[in-house]
């Protein structure tokens, strides 16, 4: 709104006033007082926009550090529950078949968990349809039916060679992307 300044006062910008006091030989010189009232105007809003940016980050990276411990805490529940949560006496180095048929299993229940959560979040978007639903519905029991025959499997804890982490990290992502797959058909079917 023009001639309002800062806070509604009015402003001192002589653009504003009907009859300038003073012509200046410059016509086109900036007026410093009108300049500060914009800029102040942009400082302002670039600061309000800034905090919340830096609020969001904040609320994200602690939304993803409670995620992250409870998915740890998750798959020591897992470990617990299948009797393979000790330590082996001594570590195997390297990849084993079981490691890798455990990274596998956790990678495609990794990729349903993903895809369900993006179906989630953008149920109109290309993951929330039919197809899609399928595909993470798929991948997520794929991963945890794969992640529980590995545990199934195991003969030893962490280090042994046998996958253990991997096994359970599969389990619980997998049931991830089945309850996001469960929660995106709840919500379509109650939406009017």
């Amino acid at each position: 709104m023009r001639g309002m300044g800062v806070a509604g006062f009015g402003s001192v910008c002589s653009k504003d006033r009907a009859t300038p006091d003073i012509v200046t030989p410059d016509a086109n010189a900036r007026d410093p007082v009108c300049s500060f009232d914009a800029s102040v105007s942009q400082n302002a809003a670039l600061a309000g926009h800034g905090y919340r940016s830096t609020m969001n980050r904040t609320t994200l990276f602690l939304a993803a550090l409670a995620a992250a411990v409870v998915f740890a805490g998750a798959v020591y529940f897992v470990l617990r529950i299948a009797h393979v949560a000790e330590p082996a006496a001594t570590t195997v180095q390297g990849p084993t078949s079981r490691r890798l048929w455990a990274t596998a299993a956790a990678a495609t229940a990794l990729a349903g968990a993903a895809t369900g959560a993006m179906a989630l979040a953008r149920p109109s978007g290309r993951f929330g349809t039919r197809a899609a639903t399928a595909c993470t519905a798929l991948a997520g029991s794929v991963g945890a039916i794969n992640g529980g025959l590995v545990l199934a499997f195991a003969d030893g804890g962490p280090g042994s060679g046998n996958g253990v982490v991997g096994g359970a990290a599969a389990l619980v992502l997998g049931v991830v992307a089945l309850a996001w797959v469960c929660l995106g058909r709840t919500r379509s079917h109650t939406k009017p």
